[in-house]
This record gives structure tokens, sequence and C-alpha cells, in this order.
């Protein structure tokens, strides 16, 4: 259920879901910002913040991107390395 929560698709590799969007009870007072991270080409994981519905999302949307973005580098940076 987790790994259902942090799927992204590409046409929207930024997924955002406020209270009752998650379908399920227990997160209706939570929001969820995700963004996929990349090893070279392909997605290999996700990176994301569940806060309150209240949260900052445009400060959200940011951090997360970039984590996701710099995750992603230095990944890449060690296969490639190795």
């Amino acid at each position: 259920s987790l790994a259902d929560l942090l799927s992204t698709s590409a046409a929207d590799p930024t997924r955002i879901r406020i209270g009752a969007e998650h379908g399920r009870p227990e997160l209706t007072d939570l929001s969820l910002v995700a963004s996929p991270y990349y090893v070279g080409f392909r997605e290999r994981g996700t990176v994301g913040v569940l806060g309150p519905t209240r949260m900052d999302y445009a400060r959200a949307i940011s951090a997360v991107r970039f984590m996701a973005d710099t995750v992603g580098r230095l990944l890449t940076r060690i296969a490639v390395a190795s």
C-alpha cells in the first residue's frame, strides 16, 4: 500500500495527493508530495513528504523535486564509477 501511495506516472512525475484523495480514511488529515528519482535513465525509487494538509505546497514540491534530482545524480555517479 505504501508503494501505491508513492507511485507516479510519466505524465505526472510529481504526485500530490491531498486528504481524501488518498482513498484511505486514515490519511484524510495528511497530504503527500512525491517525485521519482532516476539512476541513469531508469526510475529506481521515490522521494516523498507526508505532512499536514495545510503544508506549504510550493516549498514541499520544490524540496521533493530537489532531493529526487540530487539522489538520482549521486547514485548515477556511484553507478558510473563502479
